[in-house]
């Protein structure tokens, strides 16, 4: 089969799909984020969901003859797989993403100060990302300059995002084929839950009041994917939502979730043609 990389299709094909599994997909249709939105992916490569989110913005956008207001942030902590965000966006040709280095773990680093003036943060975020017309900003020019140098991530303001994607670095144990497993010990599982943890609580303390946060994994680790959802609802103000569309199984039986909880999350298994995902 040909390659479906963006950059390698004949120019009258780019843009014009993206390939992704189907569980990825449900992730972008659950937030469905409109075009004025403030969105921001948190671990972003290679940059499925982030340009999805910022397709269905512009998709939404067109339809009622407006134009697009909102941003979507991308990042990741290595830059040659920034390199690889900013590709997809070039070929989904979406300007309205932004993609930058940065460490999701590192809350103090990524975060404008709490004790900041709330405004002010948003103002400089938004010159930082050239949403401010006429501001000269390092991403301004990124889509066109294809060999644009991958920037740090501006300051990001708390509790002002719309919409916060968070899918985190997992075990992977719905990814196939897996034929190495010899990592997968308990006390990995409880490395990666714990990791997941740290940039989930990045992810709350963006997300503003009456916003939404969508957690994903590729893996089907019961610690890594419904004890964190259990952690996320006894230690912060958050509630599960009704997921539309509902695609996927509810989740496990044994895990810490209630029957009711257990309906608002989504477990793909690595069956058929799908792959393990939550």
């Amino acid at each position: 089969a040909p390659s479906l990389n963006q950059t390698e299709l004949p120019v009258e094909l780019r843009g014009l799909f993206y390939p992704q599994n189907l569980p990825s997909i449900v992730v972008g249709a659950c937030l469905d984020p409109e075009p004025g939105d403030r969105v921001v992916d948190l671990c972003a490569a290679p940059g499925g969901k982030a340009t999805h989110a910022a397709a269905i913005m512009l998709r939404k956008a067109r339809a009622r003859g407006e134009e697009v207001t909102g941003v979507v942030i991308a990042l990741d902590k290595a830059a040659q797989k920034v390199e690889r965000i900013m590709d997809a966006a070039r070929g989904v040709g979406v300007r309205h993403l932004h993609a930058f280095r940065a460490d999701s773990a590192n809350t103090r680093r990524l975060l404008a100060p709490k004790d900041r003036d709330v405004a002010q943060s948003v103002d400089d975020f938004e010159r930082a990302v050239g949403l401010i017309q006429g501001s000269a900003t390092p991403a301004a020019s990124w889509f066109e300059d294809l060999g644009a140098k991958v920037e740090v991530c501006p300051a990001l303001p708390q509790e002002s995002f719309d919409c916060v994607i968070c899918d985190p670095p997992c075990s992977g144990l719905g990814i196939r084929p897996r034929l190495d497993v010899s990592e997968s010990t308990p006390k990995a599982f409880e490395d990666f839950a714990s990791f997941q943890r740290k940039i989930l609580r990045t992810a709350v303390k963006l997300v503003k009041v009456g916003g939404t946060l969508t957690f994903s994994t590729c893996t089907i680790d019961p610690l890594e994917n419904e004890f964190n959802v259990r952690y996320l609802l006894d230690n912060f103000p958050l509630r599960l939502v009704r997921p539309e569309p509902k695609l996927g199984k509810a989740g496990l039986e044994t895990s810490p979730l209630s029957i009711e909880e257990r309906e608002f999350v989504q477990r793909f298994d690595p069956v058929g043609d799908d792959v393990g995902f939550f």
